[in-house]
């Protein structure tokens, strides 16, 4: 998939993660930016506040890329603050 193009999935979808559909009251709809991972892939999402400091957004962006440097995928809504500092 185009890193730049969102695709949508709904639950029906043969592209939507099986886990997520397992939990309770699971998103009928899913964006994706990009590709998503293998489901044997750790994946660690990462969600705060909306009106971050300087320094909350610069911890999760380092939070963000120690864990990627180990392989762990790292996911995002990618709402303001926190959200958007992780990717």
């Amino acid at each position: 998939m185009d890193s730049s193009i969102v695709h949508s999935f709904t639950a029906s979808d043969t592209q939507y993660p099986e886990l997520l559909g397992e939990i309770p009251d699971p998103p009928e709809m899913l964006y994706v930016r990009g590709t998503l991972p293998a489901p044997e892939k750790v994946c660690v999402s990462v969600v705060g506040t909306r009106k971050a400091t300087a320094e909350g957004k610069q911890q999760a962006r380092e939070v963000a890329r120690a864990l990627s440097a180990r392989g762990i995928v790292i996911v995002s809504g990618l709402a303001f603050g926190i959200d958007a500092a992780a990717p």
